[in-house]
């Protein structure tokens, strides 16, 4: 018996002491948290009763809660309690000490997006957005207007037959093709013609899949775990789909290379696209990225660009059609500037003044991604409250 208690405790002393430090610290975060205010909590599943599907009525909960606790509260993920700051004030200090990204929800994206601006922290996104840099020049995106203008025609010319039958549509899907349309022609000069062939599309919809994938993920606890999902039926179709969109990225990318390494013709593009300015861009060394991190900031590119822009367009849509008063203003401003014009011109744009208070404005109302996760480096005075790195 004397032997067994030894053996029981040494593989507790085993599995406890290499631990012993992230242990204190996960009860010195614990107490910190516990003086913020939080909603009702079961002893062993925290808030995870509540967090039930991503719909409707759970984002009524959530704003429920922030209505309740007006800067900051904390969500229990059973014994593990998150620090969720809605108010500006509680986040600016993490905001203003660019605190890294967290690591729980962005390891679930890492294998889709590997190392691209959205998943970077530190030195290495200095790096990387000091190479992009050349891309949001000027007039680099004044060259973009044409695409922008042919895109808006073909979802205009969709309303308008929806119009002429009296059918009803979801709007923010058609505006999610609409930013797909753009972004894949203006990052990667390809045309896949996705606003006509729509959701079906193989790579739109590979994407729209990953997408859903991450969210069902944060709403089903065992998954949570990175062994048990990818052996799950979810884990392996996002794998597959992962693969997927890897190898259409790949495809374009080394075609391209090709192109500019001479090698293979270069169909005629008046533009230097994102993926040029990938392929091309060097540091003050003379290094270049790899093709692997090409790769990642190109489906970093594909998904962020496409995803926030849709969001920030659906969302500005819903204001003005719930302020008819401001819709009727921007129309008026619109019809003055182009005045009969069939495209806009980039001079146009500065001076759509109202048209650019509202989508701001919209923008400051609804943002565009839900949550980020950061993970503190630091000890932080956050709403008054002390809170350990």
């Amino acid at each position: 018996m004397s032997l067994l208690l030894v053996i029981i405790i040494i593989i507790v002393v085993y599995l406890i002491f290499p631990r012993w430090n992230g242990i204190r610290q996960y009860f010195r975060i614990r107490k910190a948290l516990q003086q913020f205010p939080y909603p009702p909590t079961h002893f062993i599943f925290g808030n995870l009763l509540d967090l039930g599907r991503p719909d409707e009525e759970y984002i009524k909960r959530r704003h429920q809660h922030s209505k309740q606790f007006h800067t900051c509260y904390v969500y229990w993920l059973s014994i593990f309690p998150f620090l969720s700051c809605n108010h500006s004030s509680a986040a600016k200090q993490i905001i203003k000490a660019s605190v890294p990204k967290g690591t729980m929800i962005y390891s679930w994206i890492r294998p889709w997006l590997g190392q691209g601006l959205v998943l970077q922290n530190g030195q290495q996104w200095k790096r990387h957005r000091r190479l992009l840099t050349p891309l949001f020049h000027y007039e680099r995106l004044q060259s973009y207007l044409n695409i922008y203008n042919q895109c808006s025609d073909t979802i205009i010319e969709k309303w308008t037959r929806y119009s002429q039958n009296n059918t009803s549509f979801n709007q923010f899907e058609d505006i999610t093709l609409l930013s797909f349309d753009v972004i894949l022609q203006c990052a990667f000069s390809v045309k896949i013609h996705c606003q006509t062939s729509g959701k079906n599309h193989p790579y739109v919809l590979a994407i729209r899949q990953l997408t859903l994938l991450i969210i069902d993920r944060a709403f089903t606890v065992p998954h949570y775990i990175d062994w048990i999902y990818h052996l799950s039926s979810k884990g392996r179709k996002f794998n597959q789909l992962c693969r997927y969109v890897h190898d259409f990225a790949e495809d374009i990318i080394k075609e391209r290379k090709l192109q500019l390494d001479g090698k293979e013709q270069r169909h005629d593009r008046d533009m230097i696209d994102f993926l040029d300015v990938l392929l091309t861009a060097t540091d003050e060394d003379g290094h270049g990225l790899t093709m692997q991190e090409v790769r990642d900031q190109a489906d970093t590119f594909m998904f962020a660009g496409h995803d926030t822009t849709a969001s920030a367009l659906g969302w500005t849509i819903y204001c003005l059609a719930k302020y008819p008063q401001c819709q009727d203003r921007v129309r008026q401003e619109v019809d003055a500037i182009l005045n009969h014009k069939q495209d806009v011109e980039w001079n146009d744009l500065s001076n759509m003044s109202y048209t650019t208070m509202c989508i701001k404005e919209a923008l400051r109302l609804h943002t565009t991604i839900p949550a980020v996760e950061r993970q503190l480096d630091r000890d932080m005075m956050i709403d008054g409250k002390m809170v350990p790195s």
